[in-house]
């Protein structure tokens, strides 16, 4: 099968409330990934600088994508979901040979990702008797800038960064009883990462 024809989310969850519960379920192979920056356009006479590269976006929860929600996840395996920050343009070069000062343009940023397991925003779930296992997330690679050893040299971007290999949390209270985490990857957090969050 072709990985690239999956899911972004398998599964997305907006709203919902304490009555609502997933279990049993086997959550696999979504594929979160941010779009790539555009290239940056390349210089012309009369416009010389080389345009900078854009950064890639984000990716955001390949198993699940969770927003404003309050319920139960249980008995579910959440296995080999990736999400993927998108790589960052190319800087464009500068029109030459020219006419005033001018510059190659940077390459842009690569975008980051966010919760291959599971991604929740502004939620407070109860995930119970879980395996989270191989899920991967990692950030994209920063654009091509242009380094010609002098006059009109211009930067790469920066790389992304991957958090939250099994679950990352922003803004939720989440709750975690006899789950298990295994190797699952990310440079921060390979197992849970949470930002301006609470976890029990």
């Amino acid at each position: 099968t072709n990985k690239g024809d999956n899911s972004y989310h398998v599964i997305t969850a907006n709203g919902c409330g304490p009555d609502t519960v997933l279990s049993g379920f086997v959550i696999t192979n979504g594929t979160a990934s941010g779009s790539d920056g555009a290239d940056g356009a390349d210089g012309v006479e009369g416009d010389e600088y080389g345009k900078d590269g854009e950064n890639g976006e984000d990716g955001y929860g390949g198993g699940m994508y969770c927003e404003n929600s309050n319920f139960t996840i249980s008995n579910c395996v959440v296995h080999t979901n990736t999400a993927t920050g998108g790589n960052g343009g190319v800087g464009g070069t500068g029109f030459w040979p020219p006419s005033m000062d001018w510059r190659n343009g940077d390459g842009g940023n690569g975008g980051s990702g966010y919760g291959s397991g599971l991604y929740f925003s502004n939620s407070s779930p109860t995930i119970t008797t879980c395996i989270f296992i191989d899920n991967i997330v990692r950030g994209g690679n920063g654009g091509y800038g242009y380094d010609i050893g002098g006059e009109g040299d211009s930067n790469p971007g920066y790389a992304g960064t991957g958090s939250g290999g099994g679950i990352y949390c922003t803004n939720s209270n989440i709750t975690v009883n006899e789950c298990t985490l295994s190797n699952n990857s990310a440079n921060y957090g390979g197992g849970i990462c949470c930002y301006n969050s609470n976890i029990s």
